[in-house]
């Protein structure tokens, strides 16, 4: 019984298979994704502001925050998805600024990907980018030849980059555990796993 996707304990499976089950891999892996995480983490800023000092202040501060938590040592779901976020978002704003439809489809390849790795967290990230699509197509200042179709093709695209990790996963796991997975992965965090959290457990 888990409530948390499968990606972290798979990667971790094919980690200990290539280097040996040694407590020092997962600690390493968690470790180097941290670092990469904080790495996108400054290319986001940068791609936003155009200036680097924005981004070394950024990674310093995610760095920062990374290693007063255990994340950054524990072979958890969260060091992969934290990084996976953060390259869904830093193509997301690549595809804002060149209207790259690649850029967006790899957007949402990195999203499914993070949705393997921790689907709550990853489906947020999808709710966060079809929400700057949706922004970037409607808005006064969107840019000519935009407006719905333009917003239903795009968020298509990146529906489709999102599916391809995570909608094959989400079937063989349905077929080998039916409505358990339902009731784990949704159900149970949805309506009771706050009344068991530690830390007070915050509206939406």
């Amino acid at each position: 019984w888990t409530l948390y996707a499968p990606g972290s304990f798979y990667f971790l499976a094919l980690l200990y298979k290539i280097f040996g089950t040694h407590i020092l891999v997962g600690t390493i892996a968690a470790s180097v994704l941290c670092a990469a995480a904080a790495c996108v983490c400054y290319r986001l800023a940068v791609n936003l502001t155009g200036r680097e000092t924005p981004g070394l202040i950024c990674a310093g501060i995610f760095f920062a925050a990374s290693c007063s938590t255990p994340y950054c040592i524990t072979p958890g779901p969260y060091p992969a998805t934290i990084l996976l976020v953060l390259i869904a978002l830093n193509l997301f704003i690549h595809h804002i600024k060149s209207g790259s439809t690649a850029q967006l489809f790899a957007a949402g390849i990195a999203t499914g990907a993070a949705i393997v790795f921790k689907h709550d967290v990853g489906g947020y990230t999808g709710l966060a980018i079809a929400a700057g699509l949706l922004a970037s197509q409607l808005l006064p200042a969107a840019a000519p030849g935009s407006g719905t179709r333009a917003l239903v093709k795009k968020l298509g695209i990146y529906a489709a980059g999102a599916a391809l990790p995570a909608l094959p996963v989400a079937v063989y796991f349905a077929m080998l555990a039916g409505p358990d997975m339902w009731q784990d992965l949704v159900v149970f965090p949805a309506t009771e796993f706050h009344h068991a959290r530690p830390e007070k457990h915050p509206g939406l």
